[in-house]
């Protein structure tokens, strides 16, 4: 159940759309929140005056008459407002895709739950129908070869014969319901293709034999 449930999640189309559109939104909402951050920029400028190097002030050791200095240009980006508007637009956004995504996933794990379970019933369903009609064709076969040796009249070889029919019926029947929630489990995990057995491998059932 859960290797099937995985395999859903990721095969099917509702995901695999939703998801494409998280990604996109996410890189949205990474475009608008850069945009709304201010540009702090550095600068340094430097310029030496003219004349004696030394200032008179600053004696036999005074500095050079040199000039360096530092600034930080704070600026908010004109289209600031716009880029938060976005910013919320986009959360708002991936807030309701995440609400879709979750409301996907619960409706997904209930179908291949169902379709899983519904499966399992059905083999073993089929399986009591295939020993019914097994048992029901040896009867009948034995009840024709008491009949053969005298033992026996048509009354009963007659009524182990419809037993027999009935079973066949029942086990055509059973066969007909696992088919379907075969198809119904392929429906849920669309990862089971037409040509894969996948989880359905070891849940194989086959034609029982028409007697000649």
């Amino acid at each position: 159940y859960q290797d099937s449930l995985t395999r859903a999640l990721g095969s099917r189309p509702e995901f695999q759309r939703l998801s494409l559109q998280r990604e996109k939104l996410l890189v949205e909402r990474r475009l608008a929140s850069n945009q709304t951050l201010p540009n702090l920029d550095g600068q340094l400028t430097g310029n030496q005056d003219a004349g004696f190097g030394k200032s008179a002030l600053s004696g036999n050791d005074g500095l050079d008459r040199q000039v360096l200095q530092a600034s930080l240009i704070f600026q908010l980006p004109a289209q600031r407002r716009e880029a938060r508007g976005r910013l919320q637009t986009a959360e708002s956004q991936l807030m309701q895709i995440d609400r879709q995504l979750s409301y996907a996933e619960d409706q997904v794990r209930a179908e291949v739950q169902d379709a899983f379970s519904l499966l399992e019933r059905a083999y073993e369903f089929h399986k009591q129908a295939r020993t019914r009609l097994e048992l029901a064709r040896l009867v009948a076969g034995a009840e024709r070869e008491q009949l053969r040796l005298g033992r026996s009249d048509v009354l009963r070889v007659t009524l182990r014969e419809q037993a027999k029919f009935d079973a066949e019926i029942f086990e055509i029947s059973a066969r007909q319901e696992f088919w379907r929630a075969e198809s119904d489990l392929r429906a849920a995990d669309t990862s089971l293709g037409p040509e894969s057995r996948g989880l359905l491998r070891e849940m194989t059932v086959r034609q029982v034999p028409i007697d000649e």
